[in-house]
Protein backbone atom coordinates (compact mmCIF):
# COMPACT_ATOMS: atom_id res chain seq x y z
CA UNK A 1 0.00 0.00 0.00
CA UNK A 2 1.40 3.42 -0.86
CA UNK A 3 1.84 6.26 1.60
CA UNK A 4 -1.13 8.19 0.21
CA UNK A 5 -3.49 5.30 0.94
CA UNK A 6 -2.07 4.99 4.45
CA UNK A 7 -2.80 8.65 5.07
CA UNK A 8 -6.36 8.14 3.83
CA UNK A 9 -6.86 5.07 6.04
CA UNK A 10 -5.67 6.83 9.17
CA UNK A 11 -7.53 10.07 8.43
CA UNK A 12 -10.80 8.32 7.58
CA UNK A 13 -10.77 6.08 10.65
CA UNK A 14 -9.62 8.92 12.89
CA UNK A 15 -12.66 10.93 11.77
CA UNK A 16 -14.87 7.95 12.53
CA UNK A 17 -13.37 7.56 16.00
CA UNK A 18 -13.79 11.29 16.67
CA UNK A 19 -17.48 11.14 15.72
CA UNK A 20 -18.05 8.11 17.96
CA UNK A 21 -16.15 9.53 20.94
CA UNK A 22 -18.12 12.78 20.73
CA UNK A 23 -21.29 10.72 20.46
CA UNK A 24 -20.39 8.77 23.61
CA UNK A 25 -19.60 12.00 25.44
CA UNK A 26 -23.02 13.39 24.49
CA UNK A 27 -24.69 10.21 25.70
CA UNK A 28 -22.74 10.41 28.95
CA UNK A 29 -24.01 13.94 29.55
CA UNK A 30 -27.56 12.59 29.08
CA UNK A 31 -26.91 9.40 31.07
CA UNK A 32 -29.91 10.04 33.32
CA UNK A 33 -32.23 9.45 30.35
CA UNK A 34 -32.56 5.76 29.53
CA UNK A 35 -34.52 4.09 26.77
CA UNK A 36 -34.98 0.56 25.48
CA UNK A 37 -31.98 -0.51 23.45
CA UNK A 38 -29.61 1.94 25.14
CA UNK A 39 -27.21 -0.87 26.10
CA UNK A 40 -27.22 -2.24 22.56
CA UNK A 41 -26.54 1.21 21.12
CA UNK A 42 -23.65 1.63 23.57
CA UNK A 43 -22.20 -1.70 22.44
CA UNK A 44 -22.54 -0.74 18.77
CA UNK A 45 -20.55 2.46 19.33
CA UNK A 46 -17.79 0.68 21.23
CA UNK A 47 -17.47 -2.09 18.65
CA UNK A 48 -17.30 0.54 15.91
CA UNK A 49 -14.48 2.35 17.74
CA UNK A 50 -12.56 -0.91 18.17
CA UNK A 51 -13.12 -1.75 14.49
CA UNK A 52 -11.71 1.62 13.39
CA UNK A 53 -8.64 1.11 15.59
CA UNK A 54 -8.24 -2.47 14.37
CA UNK A 55 -8.43 -1.39 10.73
CA UNK A 56 -5.79 1.29 11.25
CA UNK A 57 -3.61 -1.29 12.99
CA UNK A 58 -4.18 -3.83 10.21
CA UNK A 59 -3.28 -1.50 7.35
CA UNK A 60 -0.20 -0.28 9.23
CA UNK A 61 1.07 -3.86 9.63
CA UNK A 62 0.21 -5.02 6.10
CA UNK A 63 3.37 -5.95 4.21
CA UNK A 64 5.67 -5.28 7.17
CA UNK A 65 8.32 -7.88 8.02
CA UNK A 66 9.09 -8.53 11.68
CA UNK A 67 8.60 -11.46 14.09
CA UNK A 68 4.99 -12.55 14.76
CA UNK A 69 3.58 -9.96 12.37
CA UNK A 70 1.79 -12.64 10.37
CA UNK A 71 0.01 -13.80 13.53
CA UNK A 72 -0.88 -10.22 14.42
CA UNK A 73 -2.32 -9.70 10.94
CA UNK A 74 -4.42 -12.83 11.26
CA UNK A 75 -5.87 -11.63 14.56
CA UNK A 76 -6.50 -8.05 13.46
CA UNK A 77 -8.08 -9.03 10.13
CA UNK A 78 -10.24 -11.62 11.88
CA UNK A 79 -11.47 -8.95 14.29
CA UNK A 80 -12.28 -6.61 11.39
CA UNK A 81 -14.35 -9.27 9.61
CA UNK A 82 -16.05 -10.44 12.80
CA UNK A 83 -16.94 -6.86 13.74
CA UNK A 84 -19.02 -6.42 10.55
CA UNK A 85 -21.30 -9.35 11.36
CA UNK A 86 -21.46 -8.39 15.04
CA UNK A 87 -22.54 -4.83 14.25
CA UNK A 88 -25.15 -6.12 11.78
CA UNK A 89 -26.57 -8.55 14.34
CA UNK A 90 -26.67 -6.02 17.19
CA UNK A 91 -28.18 -3.41 14.87
CA UNK A 92 -31.12 -5.71 14.11
CA UNK A 93 -31.52 -6.45 17.83
CA UNK A 94 -31.53 -2.69 18.54
CA UNK A 95 -34.16 -2.08 15.87
CA UNK A 96 -36.31 -4.95 17.17
CA UNK A 97 -36.39 -3.69 20.75
CA UNK A 98 -37.16 -0.15 19.59
CA UNK A 99 -40.03 -1.32 17.40
CA UNK A 100 -41.62 -3.97 19.62
CA UNK A 101 -40.54 -2.74 23.07
CA UNK A 102 -40.62 -6.39 24.15
CA UNK A 103 -37.57 -8.29 25.41
CA UNK A 104 -39.27 -11.67 25.06
CA UNK A 105 -39.87 -10.97 21.38
CA UNK A 106 -36.25 -9.86 21.01
CA UNK A 107 -34.95 -13.06 22.60
CA UNK A 108 -37.01 -15.21 20.24
CA UNK A 109 -35.80 -13.23 17.23
CA UNK A 110 -32.21 -13.20 18.43
CA UNK A 111 -32.05 -16.97 18.10
CA UNK A 112 -32.59 -16.47 14.38
CA UNK A 113 -30.45 -13.34 14.14
CA UNK A 114 -27.45 -15.08 15.66
CA UNK A 115 -27.34 -17.89 13.06
CA UNK A 116 -25.54 -15.92 10.29
CA UNK A 117 -23.16 -14.47 12.87
CA UNK A 118 -22.36 -17.92 14.25
CA UNK A 119 -21.84 -19.28 10.72
CA UNK A 120 -19.40 -16.47 9.92
CA UNK A 121 -17.60 -17.00 13.24
CA UNK A 122 -17.16 -20.71 12.53
CA UNK A 123 -15.65 -19.93 9.12
CA UNK A 124 -13.23 -17.47 10.72
CA UNK A 125 -12.13 -20.11 13.23
CA UNK A 126 -11.58 -22.59 10.39
CA UNK A 127 -9.68 -19.90 8.52
CA UNK A 128 -7.05 -19.93 11.27
CA UNK A 129 -6.24 -23.55 10.48
CA UNK A 130 -6.92 -23.43 6.73
CA UNK A 131 -5.98 -19.91 5.59
CA UNK A 132 -7.55 -18.73 2.36
CA UNK A 133 -11.18 -19.56 3.14
CA UNK A 134 -11.97 -16.00 4.25
CA UNK A 135 -8.57 -14.39 3.83
CA UNK A 136 -4.90 -15.28 3.85
CA UNK A 137 -1.59 -13.63 4.70
CA UNK A 138 1.25 -14.49 2.30
CA UNK A 139 4.93 -14.90 3.08
CA UNK A 140 5.47 -11.17 2.57
CA UNK A 141 2.78 -10.50 5.22
CA UNK A 142 0.39 -9.10 2.62
CA UNK A 143 -3.36 -9.60 3.06
CA UNK A 144 -5.40 -11.39 0.34
CA UNK A 145 -9.14 -11.98 0.25
CA UNK A 146 -10.24 -15.60 0.24
CA UNK A 147 -12.75 -17.48 -1.87
CA UNK A 148 -15.47 -17.23 0.81
CA UNK A 149 -14.98 -13.58 1.75
CA UNK A 150 -18.28 -13.06 -0.05
CA UNK A 151 -19.93 -14.75 2.96
CA UNK A 152 -19.09 -11.72 5.11
CA UNK A 153 -20.84 -9.42 2.64
CA UNK A 154 -23.84 -11.76 2.39
CA UNK A 155 -24.16 -11.85 6.18
CA UNK A 156 -24.08 -8.06 6.27
CA UNK A 157 -26.66 -7.87 3.46
CA UNK A 158 -28.89 -10.28 5.40
CA UNK A 159 -28.84 -7.99 8.45
CA UNK A 160 -29.54 -4.90 6.35
CA UNK A 161 -32.54 -6.57 4.73
CA UNK A 162 -33.75 -8.04 8.03
CA UNK A 163 -33.60 -4.60 9.68
CA UNK A 164 -35.66 -3.10 6.85
CA UNK A 165 -38.22 -5.89 7.24
CA UNK A 166 -38.54 -5.22 10.98
CA UNK A 167 -39.37 -1.58 10.36
CA UNK A 168 -41.19 -1.50 7.03
CA UNK A 169 -42.69 -4.97 6.48
CA UNK A 170 -43.45 -6.77 9.75
CA UNK A 171 -45.02 -3.80 11.58
CA UNK A 172 -47.70 -3.50 8.90
CA UNK A 173 -49.41 -6.37 10.72
CA UNK A 174 -49.66 -4.23 13.86
CA UNK A 175 -49.17 -0.69 15.09
CA UNK A 176 -45.71 -0.05 16.45
CA UNK A 177 -43.28 2.72 17.19
CA UNK A 178 -42.10 4.37 14.01
CA UNK A 179 -38.45 3.67 14.67
CA UNK A 180 -36.61 5.89 12.20
CA UNK A 181 -36.07 6.26 8.47
CA UNK A 182 -34.04 3.06 8.06
CA UNK A 183 -32.10 4.46 5.17
CA UNK A 184 -30.47 6.98 7.52
CA UNK A 185 -28.49 3.96 8.69
CA UNK A 186 -28.60 1.67 5.67
CA UNK A 187 -27.51 4.12 2.96
CA UNK A 188 -24.22 5.31 4.58
CA UNK A 189 -23.34 1.74 5.59
CA UNK A 190 -24.07 0.25 2.17
CA UNK A 191 -22.18 3.08 0.46
CA UNK A 192 -19.13 2.51 2.64
CA UNK A 193 -19.29 -1.27 2.19
CA UNK A 194 -19.55 -1.05 -1.60
CA UNK A 195 -16.74 1.49 -1.96
CA UNK A 196 -14.38 -0.43 0.29
CA UNK A 197 -15.48 -3.81 -1.06
CA UNK A 198 -14.56 -2.93 -4.65
CA UNK A 199 -11.51 -0.83 -3.77
CA UNK A 200 -9.26 -2.53 -1.24
CA UNK A 201 -7.00 0.07 0.28
CA UNK A 202 -9.72 2.72 0.46
CA UNK A 203 -10.96 2.69 4.05
CA UNK A 204 -14.35 4.35 4.42
CA UNK A 205 -16.52 1.48 5.68
CA UNK A 206 -16.30 2.02 9.43
CA UNK A 207 -16.30 5.80 9.07
CA UNK A 208 -19.62 5.60 7.24
CA UNK A 209 -20.98 3.36 10.01
CA UNK A 210 -19.95 6.08 12.49
CA UNK A 211 -21.84 8.66 10.43
CA UNK A 212 -24.86 6.34 10.37
CA UNK A 213 -24.70 5.93 14.16
CA UNK A 214 -24.75 9.71 14.51
CA UNK A 215 -27.88 9.90 12.32
CA UNK A 216 -29.50 7.15 14.39
CA UNK A 217 -28.74 8.93 17.66
CA UNK A 218 -30.24 12.21 16.46
CA UNK A 219 -33.39 10.49 15.25
CA UNK A 220 -33.65 8.40 18.42
CA UNK A 221 -33.60 11.54 20.55
CA UNK A 222 -36.51 12.90 18.51
CA UNK A 223 -38.46 9.68 18.94
CA UNK A 224 -37.78 9.58 22.68
CA UNK A 225 -40.26 12.44 23.00
CA UNK A 226 -42.87 9.72 22.47
CA UNK A 227 -41.55 7.56 25.34
CA UNK A 228 -42.29 7.87 29.05
CA UNK A 229 -38.87 7.78 30.71
CA UNK A 230 -40.14 6.46 34.06
CA UNK A 231 -42.06 3.40 32.87
CA UNK A 232 -40.19 2.88 29.60
CA UNK A 233 -43.55 2.65 27.82
CA UNK A 234 -44.90 4.89 25.09
CA UNK A 235 -46.59 8.04 26.39
CA UNK A 236 -49.93 9.68 25.80
CA UNK A 237 -48.57 11.76 22.93
CA UNK A 238 -47.82 8.59 21.02
CA UNK A 239 -51.16 7.07 22.00
CA UNK A 240 -52.91 10.06 20.44
CA UNK A 241 -50.78 9.74 17.30
CA UNK A 242 -51.47 6.01 17.14
CA UNK A 243 -55.22 6.53 17.35
CA UNK A 244 -55.07 9.04 14.51
CA UNK A 245 -53.09 6.61 12.36
CA UNK A 246 -55.53 3.80 13.12
CA UNK A 247 -58.37 5.91 11.81
CA UNK A 248 -56.42 6.93 8.71
CA UNK A 249 -55.47 3.33 7.93
CA UNK A 250 -59.02 2.02 8.52
CA UNK A 251 -57.68 -1.06 10.29
CA UNK A 252 -61.05 -2.43 11.34
CA UNK A 253 -61.72 -3.35 14.96
CA UNK A 254 -59.20 -3.48 17.78
CA UNK A 255 -59.44 -3.87 21.54
CA UNK A 256 -58.10 -1.68 24.30
CA UNK A 257 -57.50 -2.17 28.02
CA UNK A 258 -57.48 0.61 30.59
CA UNK A 259 -55.48 -0.17 33.75
CA UNK A 260 -55.33 1.71 37.04
CA UNK A 261 -53.05 0.82 39.95
CA UNK A 262 -55.02 0.04 43.11
CA UNK A 263 -53.96 1.90 46.24
CA UNK A 264 -51.27 3.90 44.46
CA UNK A 265 -51.77 6.90 46.77
CA UNK A 266 -51.22 4.61 49.74
CA UNK A 267 -47.87 3.51 48.30
CA UNK A 268 -46.79 7.15 48.02
CA UNK A 269 -48.08 8.05 51.49
CA UNK A 270 -46.60 4.98 53.20
CA UNK A 271 -43.29 4.48 51.45
CA UNK A 272 -42.66 7.84 49.80
CA UNK A 273 -42.75 9.13 46.25
CA UNK A 274 -39.56 7.29 45.28
CA UNK A 275 -41.41 4.06 45.99
CA UNK A 276 -44.27 5.36 43.87
CA UNK A 277 -41.84 5.97 41.02
CA UNK A 278 -40.52 2.43 41.44
CA UNK A 279 -44.07 1.10 41.27
CA UNK A 280 -44.47 2.81 37.90
CA UNK A 281 -41.18 1.30 36.71
CA UNK A 282 -42.24 -2.17 37.84
CA UNK A 283 -45.57 -1.78 36.07
CA UNK A 284 -43.79 -0.80 32.87
CA UNK A 285 -41.52 -3.84 33.15
CA UNK A 286 -44.45 -6.18 33.80
CA UNK A 287 -46.25 -4.94 30.71
CA UNK A 288 -43.09 -5.07 28.62
CA UNK A 289 -42.44 -8.69 29.63
CA UNK A 290 -46.03 -9.91 29.33
CA UNK A 291 -47.44 -8.34 26.20
CA UNK A 292 -47.35 -10.21 22.92
CA UNK A 293 -46.23 -8.66 19.64
CA UNK A 294 -49.89 -7.87 18.89
CA UNK A 295 -50.17 -5.51 21.87
CA UNK A 296 -48.61 -2.16 22.73
CA UNK A 297 -48.65 -0.48 26.14
CA UNK A 298 -48.81 3.24 26.96
CA UNK A 299 -48.57 5.21 30.17
CA UNK A 300 -51.79 7.18 29.96
CA UNK A 301 -51.52 9.44 33.01
CA UNK A 302 -50.18 9.05 36.53
CA UNK A 303 -50.85 5.45 37.54
CA UNK A 304 -53.12 4.76 34.57
CA UNK A 305 -52.03 2.66 31.59
CA UNK A 306 -53.57 1.74 28.26
CA UNK A 307 -52.89 -1.43 26.28
CA UNK A 308 -53.99 -1.62 22.64
CA UNK A 309 -54.48 -5.08 21.19
CA UNK A 310 -54.39 -5.04 17.40
CA UNK A 311 -56.62 -8.03 16.94
CA UNK A 312 -60.35 -8.53 16.46
CA UNK A 313 -60.27 -11.50 18.85
CA UNK A 314 -61.71 -10.81 22.28
CA UNK A 315 -59.90 -13.87 23.61
CA UNK A 316 -56.56 -12.07 23.13
CA UNK A 317 -57.69 -9.26 25.42
CA UNK A 318 -58.93 -11.64 28.11
CA UNK A 319 -55.71 -13.68 27.94
CA UNK A 320 -53.63 -10.51 28.14
CA UNK A 321 -55.48 -9.29 31.22
CA UNK A 322 -55.03 -12.67 32.90
CA UNK A 323 -51.30 -12.71 32.09
CA UNK A 324 -50.94 -9.22 33.60
CA UNK A 325 -52.67 -10.41 36.78
CA UNK A 326 -50.46 -13.49 37.00
CA UNK A 327 -47.25 -11.52 36.42
CA UNK A 328 -48.32 -8.99 39.07
CA UNK A 329 -49.02 -11.79 41.55
CA UNK A 330 -45.60 -13.31 40.86
CA UNK A 331 -43.97 -9.92 41.53
CA UNK A 332 -45.82 -9.61 44.84
CA UNK A 333 -44.83 -13.13 45.90
CA UNK A 334 -41.13 -12.39 45.32
CA UNK A 335 -41.28 -9.56 47.87
CA UNK A 336 -38.59 -7.52 46.10
CA UNK A 337 -40.25 -4.23 47.07
CA UNK A 338 -41.97 -3.12 50.29
CA UNK A 339 -45.21 -2.54 48.39
CA UNK A 340 -47.57 -4.85 46.52
CA UNK A 341 -49.29 -4.11 43.24
CA UNK A 342 -52.72 -4.83 41.83
CA UNK A 343 -54.69 -3.32 38.98
CA UNK A 344 -58.27 -2.62 38.10
CA UNK A 345 -58.84 -3.22 34.40
CA UNK A 346 -61.55 -2.64 31.87
CA UNK A 347 -61.62 -3.23 28.14
CA UNK A 348 -63.59 -2.05 25.13
CA UNK A 349 -63.68 -2.61 21.39
CA UNK A 350 -62.93 0.16 18.91
CA UNK A 351 -63.98 0.43 15.27
CA UNK A 352 -61.11 2.28 13.61
CA UNK A 353 -63.23 3.25 10.60
CA UNK A 354 -66.27 4.65 12.37
CA UNK A 355 -65.41 4.84 16.06
CA UNK A 356 -64.83 7.89 18.21
CA UNK A 357 -61.51 7.90 20.00
CA UNK A 358 -62.72 9.82 23.05
CA UNK A 359 -65.75 7.54 23.40
CA UNK A 360 -63.45 4.49 23.16
CA UNK A 361 -61.19 5.77 25.94
CA UNK A 362 -64.21 6.75 28.03
CA UNK A 363 -65.75 3.27 27.66
CA UNK A 364 -62.50 1.59 28.73
CA UNK A 365 -62.28 3.96 31.68
CA UNK A 366 -65.88 3.30 32.70
CA UNK A 367 -65.41 -0.47 32.56
CA UNK A 368 -62.21 -0.15 34.54
CA UNK A 369 -64.00 1.94 37.16
CA UNK A 370 -66.57 -0.82 37.66
CA UNK A 371 -63.75 -3.18 38.62
CA UNK A 372 -62.23 -0.41 40.77
CA UNK A 373 -65.49 -0.19 42.70
CA UNK A 374 -65.46 -3.94 43.32
CA UNK A 375 -61.88 -3.66 44.60
CA UNK A 376 -62.79 -0.87 46.98
CA UNK A 377 -65.81 -2.79 48.22
CA UNK A 378 -63.65 -5.83 48.91
CA UNK A 379 -61.18 -3.64 50.83
CA UNK A 380 -64.01 -2.06 52.83
CA UNK A 381 -63.24 1.37 51.46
Amino acid sequence: MNIHNMQEVFLSNAIGILILVLLQMTRYQNRGIKYNGDGLFHALININILACLSEMFTFALDGQIFPFNRELLFVSNTLCVLATGTVGCLWCAFVDIRVYNNFQHLWKQFRVLSIPWLFETVLLVINFFRPGIIFSIDEANVYHRGSLMIVSYLVLAFYYIYGICIVHVIPKKKMSMKFLPMFYFIFPCVLGTVVQGFNYGISVGWTMVAVAMLFVYIQTQILNVMVDTLSGLYNRNYLNQTMLELGAQKRGKIYGIMMDANGFKKINDTYGHLAGDQAIRVTGQILTDVLSKDCVAFRYAGDEFVVLCFSAQESLVLDTMEQIRQATQQFNEKGLEPFSLSFSMGYAVYDCEEGNCEAFLAEMDQNMYLEKQQYRASMGA
